[in-house]
């Protein structure tokens, strides 16, 4: 219900620069802004993405829904995002607890405990993979040593992710790393099956396995400035204008608050060669669902 980005399992109707996942609504886009050749396995893609299913329900005390179902940035947000490909994700860990009553000479009481985690992998374009392994942690109050099974597995969802896991401090592992089916690492950091990889300068622009940095991102106010490197070495302008959505959901959702506030979306997007996107959304501080 909640998946963005590019899940295997959606039925897709193509549109403009993308889809429409008719397994549950959302409107995925992407604006490719540099491709460049890399050496081995790397492939680099820097993009701007927006995914339209930005909505999920939070709570710690009471349900209310919050528009956080889509990676943000600093300046970006709406379901709107530039990715560069120096992004590794997010790794979000689930615990299950179980326990047993000790048999045999222990003393009464005691227990046999049993903590179990998986794992799930946000890739940095916001689709989740979630894996068949576990790490479990077992110990007790039954005079046995504690110890650890790991099992690494594969992403359920047929993408080819392998996830393995290793060391252990206080019930999790030191080591989570996630591999794509070609041998890449793409968590905790990206590196191809050849020792080739990416980094970031001081501000956060990629650095490519040739030392070139494709994109140079400036912001200034509500405009952000892609300076794209060409052959020659000159560089391209993408011009991104932002504006604040004004937003007050309309979901209807029993015992669930809606959410009212702004959001900071993509307006413009300015070529190089003349020709530009523009977008307009639903809004106001009466209740409307927000849409791009």
């Amino acid at each position: 219900m909640y998946s963005a980005g590019i899940p295997t399992f959606g039925t897709n109707i193509p549109v403009e620069n993308g889809f429409i996942n008719i397994t549950n609504g959302n409107l995925h886009l992407e604006f490719p802004v540099a491709t460049m050749a890399q050496r081995g396995n790397l492939s680099l893609n820097e993009k701007l993405v927006y995914d339209s299913r930005i909505w999920l329900i939070g709570h710690p005390n009471n349900y209310y829904w919050f528009p956080n179902n889509v990676p943000r940035t600093d300046q970006l947000a709406a379901g709107w995002r530039f990715v560069s490909g120096a992004e590794t994700g997010s790794v979000n860990i689930n615990n299950v607890s179980s326990q047993t009553a000790c048999v045999g000479g222990a003393g009464a009481g005691d227990h046999f405990y049993r903590e179990t985690y998986t794992y799930t992998w946000l890739d940095p374009l916001g689709t989740s993979h979630t894996f068949d392994a576990l790490w479990t942690e077992f110990y007790s109050e039954c005079n046995n040593n504690p110890y650890t099974e790991s099992v690494g597995g594969f992403a359920t969802d047929g993408s080819g992710y392998e996830i393995s896991l290793s060391g252990s401090n206080d019930g999790s592992p030191t080591s989570i790393i996630i591999r794509s089916s070609n041998g890449t690492r793409v968590y905790p950091q990206v590196i191809d099956r050849y020792g080739n990889d990416w980094s970031v300068d001081g501000n956060g622009n990629l650095v490519d396995d040739l030392g070139r940095t494709p994109v140079i991102k400036t912001v200034s106010g509500n405009t952000i400035d892609f300076a794209v490197l060409t052959v020659g070495g000159n560089r391209v302008h993408y011009t991104v204008t932002t504006t604040l959505v004004s937003i007050n959901t309309a979901f209807g959702e029993q015992a669930v608050s809606e959410w009212v506030g702004t959001l900071n979306a993509v307006q413009r997007i300015q070529l190089p060669d003349g020709t530009s996107y523009s977008f307009t959304y639903d809004s106001g501080q009466a209740q409307g669902i927000m849409e791009c």
